[in-house]
């Protein structure tokens, strides 16, 4: 084979000339073996024993005049059978489907994508590929597995068999062993060689508990919080290179995706025993490659649905890049450096989004640029969330295309990919670097499994007060009311001229308005286990991140609390990190956006009969489509008495009632509410609250667009006072898109 390439400087430290040419590596062989090659797929770790699906690779290298018969699989521990499938099924031996697989588990996992150690096939001494030869046996491995994938199609004898079990973890934990126990599975083979000798042979995996997650504090919300863990990206069956599962056909350009998928009914159950409760089907554009088969995955997810257990039909996008890279992309030499892609999270989504194709290297074709698909998302009320950006296959090096939901482009940052994370560097570190730059983005993670689930730093959702329902869940999500953790728990909220500003939200502050003292506060569940947490200030336009506070190492549950002083004429954030042990947990910030929404008070107050002065205030930002509240609020008024917010589009201040009313006619008037605060006597403990936002994105008035500017006052009864009406001062704002 010869192929040449255009001139460009490749990302893989080799510098190109003007033509390169190259002649096809010599095939290497599988590795040698008197046996049957077994390789289990399952849990790594349990949090909920249960009844978990698992499978197990049967292949045969050696090519005989008689096939081997498989008779039987057993599951065993510790002399234990746990369970036995009687099997009749022949393997006509063949070499080139161990080599392959010999090959790709060589490949780097930055190239693959298969998160966690494979040395099934090739020799365990066999050195990783690097440089040049990671592009030459990338392009090799994608033209033997479409090989392999027409072969077989055409009915050619497969030399291997994937046979699903259900593994009983319930028969192997009862729910009260120390983490860190761990349990051993034996998946046994009973077979008849080329000799027709019977025998067996086995291959063990190994099973550890972890124990419950923590739940949030109680000292968050009163204990009235509830958290779910979940993936925001899973692959599935449907896009395994030579053995998709129906009605999906063998999808070529995942060509490392050789064995091991699964349903997303059997994923369902291995998530079950990980104690997760919900994810996001994340198969790759270029294999669901079609509005039908999209519809079917669609089906396919709604029937795994229960009141329990939430998953969704999303897709993982892939685009090409836009403007100047940063870093490099391995994918990119596969494409022989022609087309530089990333991949996105596209959720939400109601409609098929196409990108590339099944056949062999069909992801270097046929892709929209990045920021077009971010707005084709956006368009239908999805979000997108930029997938490993790092330097690795398919990483994303958009650095200075890539803007945040306030422009509404990318909406966060998978700052946890696979089993592990990299501390403050990697993914996290380029995310602070967006950040630092005025991009408001938040923090998520996705296992990126590609077979079996496993134990990783799960996105975990916030309810306060909210039943757990499939609306609310993704509500969360895009409100950014979560964070990312590998098992403890941590919340934290931000205290500022009298507002307690949750996880996520994103808070407005007049343009050139003064600093302001604030109190951080994080909310922890450590159980048994040591950590410490770390609170980060970060300022838009400064060089790094600031580490505001450094607790004492904790137990138990609490709040750490941290005095900060928040800027006023600059955008800001406070977000959280604790680590101890291995184990990590990842805040989303409190994000104060200096000068957002053109949101400032004006014109004065009526003093109330109890000689109180009342005063208006806002939680949150203005906007057509951000999912966080834009809560309108008046304090110092009057206990048990009603009121209501009036608005309109123009300012005033015309003498009323002994006061003033700040806002020119026509007016608008939202009901009636009560101010509620301390029983008997009348006192100035009541309050006024108003989500504006879900009166802006309910169409409630047509005029409540984004560009539309508004203001607005609370009005209230004061039957005490000469003139019975109570006023506040008034506040103006723009609404956002």
């Amino acid at each position: 084979m010869k192929l040449a390439l255009p001139l460009l400087a490749g990302p893989l430290g080799v510098a190109l000339t003007s033509v390169l040419v190259w002649t096809a590596l010599p095939r290497e062989p599988a590795l040698a073996t008197d046996d049957l090659i077994l390789v289990p797929f399952a849990v790594d770790a349990v949090r909920v024993p249960g009844v978990s699906a698992a499978q197990v690779l049967i292949y045969e290298p050696r090519a005989a005049l008689r096939p081997t018969r498989i008779h039987a699989v057993r599951l065993l521990s510790e002399g234990l059978l746990l369970h036995e499938e009687l099997v009749d099924h022949e393997l006509c031996g063949a070499a080139d489907f161990g080599e392959v697989n010999a090959l790709v588990e060589r490949l780097p996992e930055s190239v693959t994508e298969l998160h966690r150690t494979r040395r099934w096939f090739a020799a365990p001494d066999a050195p990783e590929f690097s440089g040049l030869e990671v592009m030459l046996r990338g392009i090799e491995i994608a033209e033997r597995v479409e090989d392999l994938s027409a072969a077989y199609a055409s009915g050619a004898p497969r030399p291997f068999v994937e046979l699903n079990l259900p593994l009983p973890l319930d028969q192997l934990f009862s729910g009260d062993e120390a983490p860190g126990s761990t349990r051993t599975v034996n998946f046994e083979v009973a077979f008849s060689g080329s000799d027709g000798l019977r025998a067996t042979t086995a291959v063990s995996h190994t099973i550890t508990w972890l124990g419950l997650a923590r739940p949030p504090s109680p000292t968050l919300a009163g204990g009235a919080a509830a958290v779910y863990a979940g993936d925001l990206h899973v692959h599935s069956c449907h896009g395994e290179a030579v053995n998709a599962c129906a009605p999906s056909g063998d999808c070529a350009a995942e060509n490392f995706q050789i064995a091991g998928s699964f349903s997303y009914a059997q994923l369902k159950s291995q998530f079950q025993a990980l104690g997760i409760s919900w994810f996001s089907a994340n198969d790759h554009s270029f294999c669901i490659d079609s509005s039908s088969e999209y519809t079917s995955v669609v089906a396919e997810i709604a029937a795994i649905n229960d009141s329990d257990f939430f998953a969704f039909p999303d897709i993982e996008l892939s685009s090409t890049e836009v403007g100047p890279q940063t870093g490099n992309d391995a994918a990119n030499a596969l494409c022989a450096f022609a087309t530089p892609q990333n991949h996105m999270g596209a959720h939400g989504i109601t409609s098929w989004k196409p990108g590339g194709s099944g056949q062999a290297l069909g992801f270097c074709s046929g892709l929209d640029n990045f920021e077009a698909n971010a707005a084709a998302i956006r368009a239908e009320g999805g979000w997108p969330i930029v997938h490993h950006p790092v330097s690795k296959s398919n990483g994303w090096n958009s650095h200075s295309a890539t803007q945040g939901m306030l422009k509404g482009q990318m909406h966060g940052v998978e700052v946890w990919n696979g089993q592990t994370t990299s501390g403050e560097g990697g993914p996290i570190s380029i995310w602070v670097q967006w950040l630092l730059v005025g991009r408001v983005l938040y923090a998520y993670s996705g296992s990126d499994t590609h077979d079996a689930a496993f134990a990783f730093g799960t996105n975990n959702v916030l309810l306060v007060g909210e039943p757990y329902t499939p609306a609310n869940l993704r509500s969360a999500l895009f409100g950014g009311r979560s964070y990312v953790s590998n098992q403890h728990s941590l919340q934290i909220e931000l205290l500022l001229a009298g507002e307690t500003l949750a996880m996520g939200t994103l808070h407005a502050l007049p343009a050139g308005g003064p600093a302001q003292p604030a109190t951080v506060n994080v909310h922890y569940d450590f159980g048994p286990d040591t950590s410490v947490i770390r609170v980060f200030e970060g300022r838009v336009g400064a060089s790094a991140e600031n580490l505001l506070c450094t607790s004492p190492p904790l137990t138990g549950s609490g709040v750490f609390t941290c005095p900060a002083t928040a800027a006023g004429a600059i955008s800001s954030w406070y977000r959280a990190q604790s680590t101890g042990n291995g184990l990590v947990a990842i805040t989303n910030p409190v994000f104060l956006l200096a000068g957002k929404g053109n949101l400032t008070t004006y014109c004065t107050a009526k003093t109330n009969s109890q000689g109180c002065t009342p005063a208006i205030s806002w939680n949150g930002l203005p906007s057509t489509s951000l999912e966080s509240p834009f809560e309108v609020r008046a304090t110092n008024v009057l206990s048990n008495k009603a009121g209501l917010l009036s608005y309109g589009f123009a300012p005033a201040a015309t003498p009323f009632q002994g006061g003033l009313r700040c806002i020119a006619g026509p007016l608008r008037r939202t009901p009636f509410q009560g101010s509620g605060g301390n029983p008997l006597p009348i006192d100035c403990s009541g309050t006024y609250r108003f989500d504006f936002q879900n009166r802006i994105q309910k169409g409630v008035d047509p005029a409540l667009a984004a560009g539309a500017t508004i203001y607005c006052q609370f009005w209230s009864r004061d039957v005490l006072s000469p003139s019975p009406t109570g006023l506040t001062d008034a506040a103006r704002f723009t609404i956002l898109p």
